[in-house]
């Protein structure tokens, strides 16, 4: 048997002859479940542990191999893997593998639309899962995992809601894993510099540090953390300031009675109109709307 049924060249963005697309359990529309979880080997062992490229213009996925060698096509490239690691695979992208006979591990599939939801909207765990990416696996994923799969064959009537618990706590082991990798250009070295700058931020929250301070101390220029900011989650240095003492501003507003311009003044602003300007550009709420 061919290990591809085609010669993958380009992006999954490429229209391509001969790859195929999806729907993994027949669907028409609606997914049936809330997400589903089988082992490798249920599907890939009545293949002859050959899963051909292909693609899935509607799951998000994740793949957990716990033991055993395969080769694995993502997108256009060819991997060939001998440890345990964690494949995340956004919809529409491209793979396929060969696997040892025997292989362990589990293959994990939710609706692409609903991954927001099950994450809680959490822009840092979405952005990180935007990708295909390979990562080491750990014990505490295979730990969910395991879980996942014996919740999923589960009767009890809370269910659904351990399956969206289960799914969100794989869904950031996943981005957190991926947080200590090479992604996006990001080098390791430079991913250290992202932490210290993330360290020296939840340090200074009520200082009103500058993008220059923190640039300073990191002894970097302000251009360059924010080019690093930029490729490791999207948004410059200043934005990420922003969001960071905003979610301290939710902390004060949800758990304390404490006025909103004496929140605004704790936090560093002299103005309690600009706080509640930067807080309703970043939350798309007033700090009231959001106190309730």
């Amino acid at each position: 048997m061919e290990w591809s049924e085609t010669i993958i060249t380009g992006t999954n963005r490429t229209s391509q002859q001969g790859i195929r697309s999806f729907a993994l359990y027949g669907e028409d529309a609606r997914f049936p479940d809330v997400l589903h979880c089988e082992t490798i080997r249920d599907r890939a062992e009545q293949n002859e542990w050959v899963i051909r490229t292909h693609r899935h213009p509607l799951l998000h996925q994740f793949l957990l191999v716990q033991e055993g060698c395969f080769s694995m096509w993502l997108d256009d490239t060819r991997h060939d893997v001998s440890n345990a690691v964690l494949l995340n695979i956004p919809k529409d992208h491209v793979h396929g593998f060969r696997f040892q006979h025997g292989m362990h591990g589990y293959v994990l599939s939710l609706p692409a639309e609903e991954l927001p939801g099950i994450c809680h909207n959490d822009d840092t765990v979405l952005k990180r899962l935007a990708s295909p990416a390979v990562a080491p696996a750990t014990d505490a994923l295979a730990s969910v995992f395991r879980r996942l799969h014996d919740w999923h064959k589960s009767s009890s009537p809370v269910r659904i809601a351990m399956l969206r618990a289960l799914g969100c706590e794989i869904a950031c082991l996943a981005a957190d894993q991926l947080l200590h990798r090479d992604v996006d250009g990001v080098s390791g070295r430079q991913n250290l510099m992202i932490e210290a700058f993330e360290a020296l931020v939840a340090d200074n929250l009520r200082k009103r540090w500058r993008v220059g301070d923190y640039a300073s101390a990191l002894g970097i220029s302000s251009a360059h953390l924010s080019r690093l900011c930029r490729r490791y989650s999207g948004v410059s240095a200043s934005e990420w300031i922003d969001r960071a003492v905003m979610m301290e501003a939710c902390r004060e507003l949800a758990y304390t009675i404490k006025p909103v311009q004496q929140i605004a003044y704790d936090l560093g602003y002299d103005d309690p109109s600009h706080f509640s300007r930067v807080f309703r550009r970043v939350l798309r709420k007033s700090p009231s709307e959001y106190r309730g």
